[in-house]
């Protein structure tokens, strides 16, 4: 047998209120977490609860609007939409189970189980990046002719002559994509 995933709240309240085992198995089957701070119990079926307090369990992460998580394809997406911890959206015929979640080009829905995990700042601010260029049509640092570019050295305005890609180290700066131009 393996170990039941239970949320937090689950967790939380199994540590809490189930020294006496004995005496929590009579009360789940008898429907009789009353308290409120034990009704998150009641969603628990009885072998999920014998199995969370004999064999143990793990807390299965949450997720919340705005958070930004990596699945298990490698895409990284933010979390668009949660309705009371249960992963829905409030479109007619969207399954329960289901994570509203954004990525570019469109929004699509993706099961609890692509989450891999929570993503790292690290890979949030390059996601970021990533968007940002190619809501601009272009690759993470791509510079085309007729771009115009900061000298971070000589803190000189030039146009680009040749297309290219910025480094991270870069001396250059990108002030204006070459499509955005007013002057041309």
């Amino acid at each position: 047998m393996q170990k039941v995933k239970l949320t937090q709240e689950q967790a939380d309240t199994v540590e809490e209120n189930t020294a006496d085992k004995e005496t929590a198995i009579r009360l789940h089957v008898g429907g009789s977490w009353l308290a409120p701070v034990n009704k998150c119990l009641n969603k628990l079926t009885l072998d999920e609860l014998v199995r969370a307090l004999y064999i143990g369990y793990e807390v299965e992460e949450e997720y919340k609007e705005d958070d930004w998580v990596v699945l298990k394809d490698g895409n990284i997406v933010r979390i668009y939409y949660v309705k009371n911890g249960v992963y829905s959206s409030n479109v007619v015929g969207y399954p329960k189970g289901k994570v509203f979640a954004y990525d570019l080009g469109g929004d699509y829905w993706y099961d609890y189980e692509e989450i891999e995990r929570h993503a790292t700042p690290e890979e949030i601010a390059q996601e970021k990046e990533r968007r940002w260029w190619e809501k601009h049509g272009r690759e993470v640092r791509e510079i085309k002719v007729g771009d115009i570019l900061y000298d971070n050295r000589s803190h000189d305005f030039f146009m680009a002559t040749n297309n290219h890609y910025l480094t991270k180290k870069s001396k250059y700066e990108l002030i204006c994509f070459k499509d955005d131009r007013k002057d041309v």
